[in-house]
């Protein structure tokens, strides 16, 4: 015959012993101290990229721009003197060849708009009937260009030191307060010189008012 002993349970075995309110409180501290800090590097990081991510953005904008530039003025018959219209927007317009021979030839005008933070372009065919300009084509927004301190667009005339003329283009693209992308080149004008029909946006209005002379794109449409 077996004999069964029943064990009672102790109430003071260590085996069962709970936390003590300190010791909870402790371990709670521990606990959010860890998440804290693991909360302020997963914050840290996502501004970082986030701020590479506007970087990259910001850079590809103005590489896009300027790329555009870059084709266009380096086939450019004549560039106008940059400057500002009615509105407070500041423009620039030079005449390119049509790519169809014996063709009207094309005048092409970029806008920095100051307000809106964007630049824009469009273009018409140089005829001597009425112009007819095509709509405006946002090439790039938060573009944050101080026209008191740092135009976008500079003309550069030709002379004795530079064959042809030059337009020197300068963006600075970005969300306010953030990172951007601030780029400039200089492009020359092939088909402009020094002397002779090519360079007649050389000369400046007298008395000096920052306009072309003798602008090419002489149908235009003006700057709005």
């Amino acid at each position: 015959m077996t004999v069964r002993t029943a064990r009672r349970a102790d109430p003071h075995s260590p085996d069962d012993a709970g936390m003590t309110l300190i010791e909870l409180l402790v371990a709670m501290g521990i606990f959010v101290t860890v998440i804290a800090v693991f909360m302020s590097g997963v914050v840290l990081m996502t501004k970082d990229a986030a701020r590479a991510a506007g970087v990259s953005d910001a850079t590809t904008t103005a590489r896009r721009v300027l790329d555009r530039f870059d084709k266009q003025v380096r086939y450019s018959v004549g560039v106008n003197r940059p400057g500002f219209g009615p509105s407070g927007a500041y423009y620039v317009e030079f005449m390119v060849p049509s790519q169809t021979a014996g063709a009207t030839p094309v005048c092409i005008q970029w806008q920095f708009n100051p307000t809106a933070d964007t630049i824009s372009v469009r273009t018409w065919t140089d005829s001597l009937l009425t112009p007819m300009p095509s709509g405006w084509n946002p090439v790039a927004t938060n573009v944050r260009n101080n026209v008191t301190t740092e135009l976008p667009f500079v003309f550069i005339a030709a002379d004795g030191n530079a064959g042809h003329q030059k337009l020197t283009v300068t963006l600075d693209i970005g969300v306010a307060s953030r990172p951007g992308a601030k780029v400039s080149a200089t492009y020359a004008a092939r088909n402009t010189a020094q002397v002779g029909p090519g360079s007649q946006t050389n000369a400046e209005n007298t008395p000096p008012d920052g306009q072309s002379k003798n602008p090419v794109c002489r149908t235009g449409v003006g700057r709005p």
